[in-house]
């Protein structure tokens, strides 16, 4: 049986990367969505996709922003 205290690090490495790499193409795709809104020929369903979009993006950014501070926490 291993020792609780080795477990830890490996799983808070391994957590912080993964949000780490889902972070970065998440504020891509967000960034693209806001460009794109600004072009004027985009209109009517496509415009309120990309509002889902970014709305979306931002949801998981926020839950992704939750789960590291609740990873240092219990760092």
């Amino acid at each position: 049986m291993q020792n609780e205290d080795e477990h830890p690090p490996k799983v808070s490495g391994l957590a912080s990367k993964l949000s780490h790499d889902m972070r970065s193409p998440i504020t891509s795709i967000q960034g693209f969505a806001e460009l794109m809104l600004k072009d004027d020929a985009i209109t009517g369903q496509s415009r309120e996709f990309l509002n889902i979009i970014i709305e979306e993006s931002r949801s998981i950014s926020a839950m992704l922003n939750k789960f590291s501070s609740a990873l240092e926490r219990s760092a």
